[in-house]
């Protein structure tokens, strides 16, 4: 009866043991809640694939925060749509969006970056007003990018999704699409991965800014101040640059030809 008994506290001790290192083990294993997983747009210049390694300005900035952060971490280049489903379904914790009600029901805004223009690329022949007056006009717009909603007057109907920029400026080209809402810094880096100048026929009209911001899934189970602190320390060496691109000047290289001339309309109500 000992030895049955003593056998049985001695199988008891290997499997709190065994127990407790396996405890450990997920801690420390990416499996743990101390992977830091982040996804980045593919939209240039912001974030793009290049011979299966991720590049882009987002892409940098997210990087530097994953080696602040100091533990695991993996980056993914999406959709810009696929980007935020992920953070709002908490399959991501952290990414860069463009402030929307969306991205705030899908996370929680960890910093501001700088500002970027957005343009309106349409035909010579049309108007910003003919929006209103001509329903059959097609207009558009990055998956899930909602910027330039609040400038302009579209009924939900013209809005046609497109997945990627340069989709939107081949859609031009054959007119399929009468006008494109972009970025202006999106808009330069896919003519250049076009390979070509420009649209003929069309021209490029300001009509508002977007700010992008970090922003932390609601579901993540990672700490917000310590991400957030991280994010900070990685911001510091990437504002200037982050600056740069927003405003199309043509410091540390990161634009080339960064001259890209638009009108800036006076909007009627506006």
């Amino acid at each position: 009866m000992k030895i049955k008994l003593t056998r049985i506290i001695v199988a008891s001790c290997f499997l709190l043991m065994a127990m407790k290192a396996w405890s450990q083990d997920s801690k420390d294993t990416p499996q743990g809640h101390e992977l830091l997983q982040m996804v980045v747009t593919n939209i240039a210049p912001w974030g793009s694939l290049n011979k299966g390694m991720p590049e882009g300005l987002y892409v940098n900035l997210l990087q530097d925060i994953g080696r602040e952060w100091g533990k695991a971490y993996q980056l993914k280049v999406m959709p810009y749509a696929r980007v935020v489903r992920d953070i709002e379904m908490g399959k991501a914790d952290l990414s860069v969006l463009f402030d929307s009600p969306g991205a705030e029901a899908a996370g929680h805004r960890i910093l501001p970056l700088p500002p970027v223009d957005v343009i309106v690329v349409m035909r010579d022949d049309l108007e910003l007003k003919d929006l209103e007056t001509r329903p059959e006009i097609k207009i558009g717009r990055l998956r899930l990018g909602f910027y330039g909603e609040k400038s302009l007057r579209v009924r939900e109907e013209q809005w046609l999704s497109i997945n990627s920029i340069a989709q939107g400026v081949g859609m031009l080209e054959r007119k399929r699409l009468h006008m494109l809402v972009t970025t202006a810094p999106a808009y330069k880096y896919a003519l250049r991965r076009l390979n070509i100048d420009g649209v003929d026929g069309v021209r490029a009209v300001h009509v508002d800014s977007v700010r992008g911001s970090i922003f932390l899934s609601r579901l993540s189970e990672l700490p917000l101040e310590r991400v957030k602190a991280a994010a900070k320390r990685a911001m510091v060496r990437h504002w200037d640059e982050l600056q740069a691109i927003s405003q199309l000047h043509n410091a540390s290289n990161v634009l080339h030809d960064a001259s890209l001339d638009y009108e800036t309309p006076t909007l009627a109500g506006r």
